[in-house]
This record gives C-alpha cells, structure tokens and sequence, in this order.
C-alpha cells in the first residue's frame, strides 16, 4: 500500500485520485473553514468549557515570588 498526499483545489484533487489507476482504499480529507467575522470569545467563555476540571482556592499564593521560592520539605 502506498501512500500519498494531494493537495489543491477539490477538482485538482479529484482528477489526481482518478489518474492513480489503483483502488482507492481510504481517504482521510481535511477541510478548511471560512473566515467569519463573529466576534472571538472572551477569556471566561473561552475556558468555561474547563470548569468542571478546575480548582477553585480563594487563598493560594500564585506570585511570581511564592511560585518560585522553595519551600520547608523541598
């Protein structure tokens, strides 16, 4: 079996694929969507979808200082 990657506009890809003379045994086809110009997510809806994985602790330390400095058992 060899395989091959063709790339181009979908008649550019269909007269390659009918010049192979081979039997085609699997395609795997990779399309490109459109560029809208819906307005992109803010950083909450973006994440949102990570709520149930995340961690919520109103007193940790995350400063760059607390992050970096080892502690007592390091």
């Amino acid at each position: 079996m060899k395989t091959q990657v063709i790339e181009g506009t979908p008649q550019q890809i269909v007269e390659r694929i009918t010049r192979l003379g081979s039997a085609l045994v699997r395609a795997v086809v990779y399309t490109e969507e459109p560029a809208t110009s819906a307005p992109t997510p803010s950083s909450e809806d973006m994440f949102s979808e990570m709520d149930p994985y995340t961690v919520a602790v109103g007193h940790a330390d995350d400063s760059r200082a607390s992050i970096y400095t080892r502690r007592e058992g390091e």
